[in-house]
């Protein structure tokens, strides 16, 4: 059985929930999904997209981030033409099963790199979530 379908047995993620991408150091040239960040102190690593209760920091979806997948591997049909990082966050809401939550309305805390209002309008008007994100002054 696959690890988000575990989670969904084991825990309830509560009403709000944090997204975000995180990574673990690589060496293996034969990782297909490794990346190179000149600017970290580990400059090849494998990053994956993480949605996490807020509070009890249980990891409730777990993915590995594959750059622009134009395969949409284990994307959901309705939202392959969104951007990369927009697809990211939409698809952990629907493979984890909170959309629509007959519990009630899910609050994910995200940082910038994911703040778009095309992205919050559909969470609000399809999937029942809000979205509270981190903001730079100096935006561009």
């Amino acid at each position: 059985m696959h690890l988000q379908q575990k989670t969904r047995k084991i825990f309830h993620l509560g009403p709000k929930a944090s997204f975000d991408e995180g990574g673990v150091p690589m060496q293996s040239r034969f990782c297909p999904v490794r990346q190179y960040n000149k600017d970290k102190c580990d400059k090849f690593r494998v990053n994956f997209f993480i949605l996490a209760d807020a509070y009890h920091y249980f990891i409730h979806h777990l993915v590995c981030y594959q750059g622009k997948n134009k395969a949409n591997i284990d994307i959901d049909p309705s939202i392959r033409r969104l951007p990369t990082m927009q697809k990211a966050v939409a698809n952990a809401i629907l493979k984890s099963n909170i959309a629509n939550d007959p519990n009630g309305c899910k609050f994910l805390y995200m940082d910038n790199h994911y703040a778009a209002p095309q992205l919050f309008a559909i969470m609000a008007t399809n999937w029942n979530s809000c979205a509270v994100v981190t903001c730079k002054v100096n935006r561009k």
